[in-house]
């Protein structure tokens, strides 16, 4: 994209996602904006600089193959094959799933690792990048007084406080707040919660981190499908 195609009075808002069309999708595609140095925005010298492009892709709507295939590989492949391996990548909406599959055809496309959290952390200031940075542990459970609530969470948080834990109950309003949530979670060693409550949230978890999914009743194959490697209890 050329500079001339980015208005010099106003950042332009992009979502790396192929299918523009899908209002639906393009919705929950985490937006980049890009800026260019002009009379009224005069950006801080970088740390750090690249000799080489960086193509910004989202990995949403996974575990469908038809999916990861149409609406990522593909489209990935007829973008970066002519970079001839030098191109780095920056992955939004991180799927740690469909990148290790995937990885054969990353490795084809670049020679340089995919770099998945970068662009998150910097954006909401997530300073702990692995678990063995964490100096107490943390326990976050996504505490619901209605669905999908815990009968036994006074009991949880009671064995994992007699473990050392600090625990941290979060309601789902507390969960969907961007402000306060991603930091505490960057700090968390654990995190607990049912399907669909939350549990979205682990994007602003270090690696190395456990999460805790409980799974309902004849709800397998989602849990599986939308989170992966599920704790059932």
């Amino acid at each position: 994209m050329s500079s001339k195609q980015i208005p010099s009075d106003a950042p332009l808002t992009v979502r790396p996602y192929p299918k523009k069309e899908d209002e639906n999708n393009m919705r929950i595609v985490t937006p980049v904006e890009i800026k260019i140095p002009n009379i009224t925005y005069n950006p801080p010298s970088c740390d750090v600089t690249q000799d080489v492009p960086t193509v910004i892709f989202a990995t949403i709507y996974t575990g469908n193959i038809y999916h990861e295939f149409n609406d990522i590989a593909i489209p990935l492949f007829l973008t970066c094959r002519h970079f001839q391996l030098r191109i780095r990548f920056i992955v939004t909406n991180f799927k740690a799933r469909w990148v290790t599959k995937f990885n054969p055809l990353l490795l084809g496309l670049s020679s340089y690792p995919a770099n998945n959290g970068k662009l998150l952390r910097e954006s909401f200031n997530l300073r702990v990048k692995h678990e063995s940075e964490i100096q107490e542990l943390n326990m976050v459970i996504v505490s619901c007084r209605r669905m999908r609530m815990l009968v036994n969470e006074d009991d949880l948080v009671r064995v994992a406080k007699g473990l050392g834990y600090h625990v941290i109950r979060a309601s789902p309003d507390q969960m969907a707040n961007l402000r306060e949530l991603p930091g505490v979670l960057n700090r968390c060693s654990v995190l607990v919660g049912a399907r669909r409550v939350g549990l979205t949230n682990n994007v602003f978890l270090p690696e190395g981190v456990v999460v805790v999914q409980v799974v309902e009743w004849s709800l397998e194959w989602a849990s599986e499908a939308y989170y992966g490697g599920v704790l059932v209890l």
